[in-house]
C-alpha cells in the first residue's frame, strides 16, 4: 500500500513502506493468459517466480525488480515496474543489503560472485573486484566477466588486473558492464543450423523447456519457414535454407522490442511541458489517437502530429515508427537531431507547404499477410538538447566509436549494436535527460482477398458485413518482401 500522508507527512510516498509499482506514470500494467487460459498480471506472474526462486536467502526488493524488469521486457510486457520506499530490505524484513554489491572468491584466476539469475544478472556482463577492506567506490583491482550462471551464483573469468595490484582472494564485486540480456525464441529441434546461428547471435538465444511466457517462434511450413511475433501473427517467411534472413528478422523484432521498452532512470527523466496530439484527419476534421492503444487506424488513411511547447525551453522531439514486422524508423529525417520545438510554439509534423494538416498516410508491411489487424507504435523522445539517434535504424551496421555516451546514447545503441553497455553513474557533463512517450495503435487492412474490411471505428457493421474473415489462397497471397510499414 502507498500510504499519502497529509500536512507535514511525506507527499513522496510512505519512506518506512517497501511499494512495488506496475510501471512508470502514464504505462499500462499488462495481462496475459496462462497456460490454462486463466488471465493473470504480467507483473504478477514474474514478481512470484522472482519470490520463489529467492525464498531464504538474502535478497533485496531492488534487486529482485531488475530481476523482474529484465523478465518483462524479454516478453511482450513493456512495462517498467519498480520497488519504491527503503528498497534495499531483504524481502518482508527490516534488514538492508547494498543493491548492486555482491561478495566473491577468486581460485585459480577464476571469481565466483554470489549473485546470479535471480539478482538479474547475464552471460557477459562484466565485475570489478575491490578486496574487503576498501570502499566499494575504491578503484578496481581486476574485473571479471561471466562465462557461466546459475540462479544464486556466476562464473567469471579474470579480464584485467590492475598494475601493481595483487588478484584478491575475497571481496566485492560490482558492475560495471551490463550486457544485453538475450531474447528467447522458439524453434523446431531439427532446424540445427539456425540453432547453431542463434548462438552467435548478439540479440537472441533458444529457448529453455520451462520457459512458458509467449515469445518468438520459428515454424516449418511446407513452403519454407515463417516467423511469428508473441501474439502469433506472421511477420516473415523464408525458404528453409535462408538462415541469415531468418536471424535477421528476428533480431530486427527483438531490436524493436528493446526500443519500445526504453525508459530512463529518476535521475535522467527531462519535466516538460510538452503536449502532444496524434489525430487522424479527414476533409478537416480531426479522430485522436488515444495513448491507451485502444484506437484502430486503417490502412491508407492520414494522419499529422501536434507538438505543443507550452514550457519556457526549447524542446527536441525524435519520432520513431515502430512497426509489426521490427522495422524502426525515423520519421524527422530532415531534423536528425530531433525537431526544435520553441517555447510556447507548436510544431505540426505532417503539414504540407500551405501550412494545412494534410495528414502522412498509413501503409503495410510487405512481408505480413492483409487478412488479420496489427499492432503498431509511434515512438517519442524528448530532450533539452540536440541528439542525433539515427543509429537506432542501423542494425548493427556502426560502432559506438570512442566518444564517451551518455546513458540514453548508451542505451540506444546497445539497442543498435548489441553487446554490453556501462553501468552506473553518468558524469554529469555527459548526462541527457530525456523522457520516452510511446502511441501504440491497431492498423486494420482496407481489403482482405479482395473483400472491403468494414470500418474498424464503426463495431456495429462487423456482424453485419463480415462474420469471419474469408479463407485465402496462401499461395497467391503470401509473397516474402523486406518489411516495411512507414509514415510516407
Amino acid at each position: 500500500h502507498d500510504f499519502r500522508l497529509e500536512g507535514d507527512g511525506h507527499p513522496e510516498g510512505n519512506p518506512f513502506t517497501v511499494r512495488i509499482v506496475a510501471g512508470t506514470q502514464g504505462e499500462t500494467a499488462w495481462e496475459h493468459t496462462d497456460q490454462e487460459g486463466r488471465w493473470q498480471g504480467a507483473l504478477t506472474r514474474v514478481l512470484g517466480i522472482a519470490l520463489e526462486e529467492a525464498a531464504g536467502k538474502d535478497i533485496s526488493w531492488h534487486t529482485t525488480m531488475i530481476r523482474v524488469r529484465d523478465a518483462l521486457a524479454a516478453s511482450s510486457s513493456p512495462q517498467h515496474p519498480g520497488a519504491e520506499g527503503p528498497s534495499k530490505r531483504i524481502h518482508f524484513t527490516l534488514e538492508e543489503t547494498d543493491p548492486g554489491v555482491f561478495s566473491f572468491d577468486v581460485k585459480d584466476k577464476v571469481a565466483t560472485i554470489k549473485g546470479g539469475r535471480v539478482a538479474g544478472f547475464a552471460k557477459n556482463d562484466v565485475f570489478a573486484l575491490v578486496p574487503h577492506g576498501r570502499e566499494s567506490k575504491a578503484p578496481w583491482v581486476a574485473k571479471a566477466k561471466l562465462s557461466s550462471i546459475d540462479a544464486f551464483n556466476s562464473i567469471g573469468d579474470i579480464t584485467e588486473t590492475r598494475s601493481g595490484e595483487t588478484l584478491p582472494e575475497r571481496g566485492i564485486a560490482i558492475l560495471i558492464e551490463r550486457a544485453l540480456r538475450l531474447s528467447p525464441m522458439k524453434i523446431p529441434p531439427e532446424m540445427i543450423e539456425l540453432e547453431k546461428a542463434i548462438a552467435e547471435s548478439k540479440f537472441l538465444r533458444v529457448s529453455m523447456r520451462e520457459e512458458r511466457e509467449r515469445m518468438l517462434s520459428v515454424r516449418l511450413e511446407k513452403d519454407g519457414v515463417a516467423l511469428y511475433d508473441e501474439g502469433g501473427i506472421e511477420v516473415f517467411c523464408s525458404p528453409l535454407h535462408q538462415t541469415h534472413e531468418i536471424i535477421r528478422a528476428t533480431e530486427r523484432l527483438t531490436r524493436a522490442k528493446l526500443f519500445r521498452a526504453l525508459a530512463p532512470d529518476a535521475s535522467e527523466r527531462l519535466q516538460h511541458n510538452l503536449e502532444l496530439s496524434f489525430d487522424v484527419v479527414v476533409a478537416g476534421s480531426r479522430r485522436a489517437i488515444s495513448s491507451s492503444g485502444e484506437t484502430h487506424v486503417s490502412e491508407g488513411e492520414k494522419a499529422c502530429i501536434w507538438l505543443h511547447n507550452k514550457g519556457e525551453r526549447p524542446l527536441y522531439v525524435n519520432i520513431f515508427d515502430v512497426n509489426v514486422a521490427g522495422e524502426i524508423f525515423l520519421l524527422n529525417e530532415t531534423d536528425p537531431g530531433g525537431i526544435e520545438i520553441k517555447r510556447q510554439l507548436t510544431y505540426v509534423f505532417g503539414q504540407n507547404r500551405s501550412g494545412e494538416a494534410e495528414g502522412q498516410a498509413f501503409s503495410w508491411p510487405d512481408s505480413v499477410p492483409v487478412c488479420e489487424a496489427i499492432d503498431e507504435s509511434l515512438v517519442f523522445i524528448v530532450t533539452e538538447n540536440i541528439t542525433d539517434l539515427r543509429h537506432v535504424e542501423s542494425e548493427g551496421k556502426i560502432g559506438r566509436g570512442e566518444t564517451p555516451k551518455s546513458t540514453l546514447e548508451d542505451l540506444t545503441f546497445q539497442i543498435a549494436c548489441g553487446g554490453a553497455r556501462n553501468f552506473g553513474r553518468v558524469k554529469q557533463a555527459n548526462r541527457i535527460r530525456f523522457d520516452v512517450i510511446e502511441i501504440p495503435f491497431t492498423l486494420h487492412p482496407r481489403t482482405c482477398a479482395g473483400e472491403t474490411v468494414p470500418d474498424p471505428q464503426k463495431c456495429e457493421e462487423w456482424p453485419k458485413t463480415l462474420q469471419s474473415w474469408p479463407k485465402i489462397d496462401e499461395s497467391a497471397v503470401k509473397v516474402c518482401r523486406p518489411a516495411l510499414i512507414k509514415l510516407l
